[in-house]
């Protein structure tokens, strides 16, 4: 099998740009163009001259498991701490060891012939196009998954154990602290809750009250019950009134606490 060495460098140039890339991303490191550029280069050049060096196994094995700690030095800006330095490595690692899977699975799939060369690195018939478009799907995947991950993330930040007290008990529930929902009732703020959770706190009874909420489809009258207190994780919060719905609830909790208990959790918190 021929090998050209231009292909050989621009694969792997490509490919460990792509990967410093997306773990700087995903570490929330300083991209600096020129030191990412620099490291890929670096990266491309050792991918193809290293299986030319006779070392034994054990000294090649430990130079391609350092390599990605100087690519990654070189790569990230230094900056206060060496935490992101060490999340971005690990990060690097994680995704080298991804997307080589992916390859694998790859050259399985469509039948690809490749063979391993002595002193490591994979030499496959897989066209330079055809990595450049498994390394596009992989990094457009990647970046989706840890977008998906921030998200939730920042969800559970704000996401507490809570107990709403009346006069049938006390329910338990996990709560959502939500900056949007501004919802009053008599001067007091609402907390929408699940309608299995409702009819548990009222007993199975109609409440009489209602009040009027706006949403995209128009206006609609939704039924009130009175809570004497409620507990957000520590904080103890006065009378709040409760409201059904079947929207605007997430699997990760069943109560969408009101804005003026957000800020007043924010209040306590700085003080």
């Amino acid at each position: 099998m021929e090998i050209y060495l231009e292909y050989a460098l621009l694969e792997n140039f490509f490919v460990d740009g792509a990967l410093l890339f997306l773990s700087a991303l995903v570490g929330k490191r300083k991209i600096v163009w020129g030191r990412l550029v620099l490291s890929a280069a670096i990266g491309a050049a050792f991918a193809v001259l290293f299986p030319l060096l006779p070392l034994p196994m054990p000294l090649s094995v430990t130079c391609k498991f350092l390599l990605p700690i100087l690519l990654c030095k070189i790569a990230i800006k230094k900056e206060n701490g060496g935490g992101g330095y060490a999340l971005t490595l690990l990060f690097f690692y994680a995704f080298s060891f991804a997307f080589a899977g992916l390859l694998y699975g790859v050259f399985g799939a469509f039948d690809i012939e490749y063979f391993e060369v002595e002193g490591g690195g994979i030499v496959s018939k897989l066209p330079v196009g055809g990595l450049l478009a498994a390394l596009v799907f992989f990094v457009a995947l990647c970046l989706l998954g840890v977008k998906k991950l921030y998200e939730k993330r920042r969800t559970y930040l704000h996401i507490y154990d809570c107990e709403i007290v009346g006069d049938r008990g006390v329910l338990k529930a996990k709560g959502y602290l939500d900056t949007g929902n501004t919802a009053s009732y008599h001067g007091m703020p609402v907390c929408f809750v699940t309608p299995d959770l409702f009819y548990d706190f009222t007993g199975g009874e109609t409440p009489t009250e209602q009040m009027t909420v706006v949403t995209l489809a128009g206006e609609k009258r939704v039924s009130v019950v009175k809570a004497e207190k409620i507990l957000v994780g520590e904080s103890v919060h006065g009378v709040a009134y409760l409201s059904p719905t079947s929207r605007l609830i997430g699997r990760e909790y069943k109560i969408l606490l009101p804005r003026a208990l957000a800020d007043e959790e924010r209040k306590r918190r700085t003080e």
